[in-house]
């Protein structure tokens, strides 16, 4: 396949970014009817961003139908080849387990299967994305690859992409059946933030997780490049997470001493991203806030809210 050339460059603003919405949700739901319209996303599409948010997504699904569009990427040299190789070993793992209802069976076969089409062991996997980051190295909250400090941009592993794929099946699956994994037990996710952070909420029940993040966040005290990858997985949950969120903010204005503005930032992101129209009147509320920053960052995304126009922190996350 020759290098596909995009319709559409920058960043990603207005009906494009809902389209990622669209087919990163796509994936969380694990929507099989939209199979064929991932795949029109990777055959055409409309901006490089698409391409990463679409494979993740079938590949999350795993029906075979997907492999051979994910499969054209994989030769092309760099970012888009490796993720393609990291989407078609999950897409496969999830196929080989599909319809297994012993969750540990289910979790031995998508595991074992994942790391055996990648040809990775833990150690490889572990030195592999060890090797990728230095003290020269820092997170692109865009791409979620790294870049050098000044500037030029480095092509993400295929370890490090297969480390975030191996921390999203523990984070979507059952946690107690894939930790006892051999594979799972010894990848060091430490090493990646966005691996580890997963894993860390992967332990708690998944009723119990949006509370946390959401109460997390509201304590933040400085936001840095890689709090948006919580942020996300906020924006992840939808309208629930809008609506948390919403309910943090009411909490917080009446105990302000115990936030920061950069804590009222933070939920201003979650409920933007989800674009939830219900929540424009807790948005409006602090428009004229006294503090400047928290009116500053509520206006950042009232006019999104207020539209219902939806978007992503971070994508393929």
């Amino acid at each position: 396949m020759h290098r596909v050339e995009y319709t559409y460059t920058g960043q990603i603003l207005g009906s494009d970014a809902q389209k990622m919405v669209n087919l990163r949700q796509y994936g969380e739901q694990k929507d099989v009817t939209a199979v064929a319209s991932m795949v029109a996303a990777l055959q055409h599409p409309i901006h490089p961003a698409c391409v990463y948010v679409a494979m993740h997504s079938l590949a999350k699904i795993g029906n075979p139908d997907a492999l051979a569009a994910i499969k054209d990427y994989e030769n092309i040299h760099g970012d888009e080849g490796n993720f393609a190789k990291v989407s078609k070993a999950r897409l496969l793992a999830e196929a080989a387990s599909a319809g297994i209802v012993d969750v540990n069976s289910q979790a031995t076969i998508k595991v074992h299967r994942f790391f055996s089409d990648l040809e990775l062991t833990p150690d490889n996997l572990n030195k592999g994305t060890l090797n990728h980051y230095g003290p020269q190295t820092r997170f692109s909250r865009i791409t979620g690859s790294s870049q050098q400090y000044v500037g030029s941009p480095q092509t993400t592993s295929v370890e490090v992409y297969a480390m975030r794929e191996l921390a999203d099946i523990v984070y979507h699956g059952s946690y107690a059946a894939y930790t006892i994994q051999s594979e799972v037990a010894q990848t060091n996710f430490q090493i990646d933030y966005p691996s580890a952070l997963k894993i860390r909420l992967a332990a708690i029940p998944n009723e119990q997780r949006l509370p946390i993040i959401i109460q997390e966040l509201s304590h933040k005290k400085t936001l840095k490049g890689e709090d948006d990858y919580e942020i996300q997985l906020a924006i992840n949950e939808g309208d629930a997470a809008a609506s948390a969120a919403a309910s943090r903010l009411r909490l917080m204005e009446t105990n302000r001493g115990e936030y920061s503005g950069t804590g009222f930032a933070a939920l201003f992101r979650v409920i933007g991203g989800t674009g939830d129209k219900r929540q424009v009147g807790v948005i409006q509320h602090f428009l004229d806030d006294s503090d400047r920053d928290i009116a500053y960052y509520s206006s950042q995304i009232y006019e999104d809210v207020k539209n219902g126009r939806k978007s992503d922190r971070v994508i393929a996350y």
